[in-house]
């Protein structure tokens, strides 16, 4: 019997091939499970751009935000004493300093006269609003307070018309020195027009006959001050 034949031969042969089979790649136990490996994650989209501006809510409520572009400086530093109407007191000067830069008064010094809108700041602030107010002419009858120029109003907005003496810069900034105002110490202006004739001063205008009355009547008006060295006077 040939070596190449025989039982012991092809043992050595067979146990040969297996170990080198388990050699391989394919064969080997690894030591531990290989790793899982999971999709990948999808990047987030990028965010959408829109071009819609908001709107805010005072803009969609019709609120009106103000800020002052300035404070007159006057006599009257209540709202006792002050007068109903700048044409009572024509004489009575103000100065109205503004924070705008001069460039917002540029041509303002050719008018005579403006229009000031400001606000009654010294009015109290309760939870229920006048709706009827009792004007002194009409001896204890109320009317509408939009009837009226009574300062306590639905937005404490008021406007008065002064005669504009002179216009001048400081650090510049406009100084507007006014006659005939009837404003209190310190009220916030938010506001000049000027004042044209043609355009507000309407012909063929009428009032009620509590107005004409009013108009007339007259009071008498006494100041009292201190003297140097004390005591008091009046005047």
């Amino acid at each position: 019997m040939s070596m190449v034949s025989s039982p012991a031969y092809l043992l050595f042969i067979l146990s040969i091939a297996t170990t080198s089979a388990l050699k391989l790649p394919f064969f080997r136990r690894p030591s531990q499970a290989p790793p899982t490996l999971s999709p990948p994650t999808p990047s987030p989209p990028p965010p959408t751009t829109t071009t819609t501006t908001p709107v805010s809510s005072d803009a969609s409520s019709g609120t009106l935000v103000l800020t002052p572009i300035g404070r007159i400086s006057t006599i009257y530093p209540l709202c006792v004493g002050t007068p109903r109407q700048p044409s009572l007191v024509p004489t009575s000067r103000g100065v109205l300093r503004l924070n705008l830069d001069r460039g917002a008064t540029l041509g303002l010094e050719d008018f005579t006269h403006v229009w000031l809108v400001f606000s009654f700041h010294l009015n109290t602030v309760g939870k229920k609003k006048r709706l009827k107010i009792a004007p002194p002419s009409l001896g204890g009858r109320k009317v509408g307070v939009l009837g009226t120029r009574s300062p306590h109003r639905p937005n404490n907005v008021g406007f008065t018309v002064a005669r504009l003496a002179s216009v001048s810069y400081e650090r510049g900034k406009a100084v507007l020195v006014l006659e005939g105002t009837d404003l209190v110490d310190g009220t916030p202006v938010y506001d000049i027009k000027p004042y044209v004739k043609s355009y507000d001063a309407v012909e063929g205008s009428g009032v009620p006959e509590w107005i004409e009355r009013g108009i007339e009547v007259r009071r008498d008006v006494r100041w009292e001050c201190e003297r140097k060295g004390g005591g008091k006077g009046r005047e």
